[in-house]
């Protein structure tokens, strides 16, 4: 599978789900690559994937975290064209939403 190809599958499965955590694309994302498989093919660097695509525009990205886990980053994706509205402002402000 090529790095088009992943990216087109990371665009379907979010779109399909309309959003999802992290953690469900990349385990969805992991099993229809590994099915799809017919020969090994090169590694690829899921979450510098999800960045450069959220960069791009081609994904939106919401990094989050919760009070019980501070220490970890959890990311929400949503399909381009999304709007996220958040309802305490001064939240938002800190995750660079406006």
């Amino acid at each position: 599978m090529k790095l088009e190809q992943v990216k087109s599958l990371i665009i379907q499965i979010v779109s399909d789900k309309q959003g999802c955590k992290g953690v469900e694309l990349v385990t969805e994302l992991a099993s229809q690559v590994y099915m799809a498989q017919k020969e090994p093919s090169p590694e690829f660097d899921i979450p510098q994937i999800l960045s450069d695509m959220a960069d791009d525009g081609e994904i939106i990205e919401i990094e989050y975290w919760t009070p019980v886990m501070e220490y970890r980053v959890k990311s929400f994706y949503l399909p381009k064209g999304s709007e996220v509205f958040c309802e305490k402002a001064h939240h938002c402000k800190t995750l660079g939403l406006k």
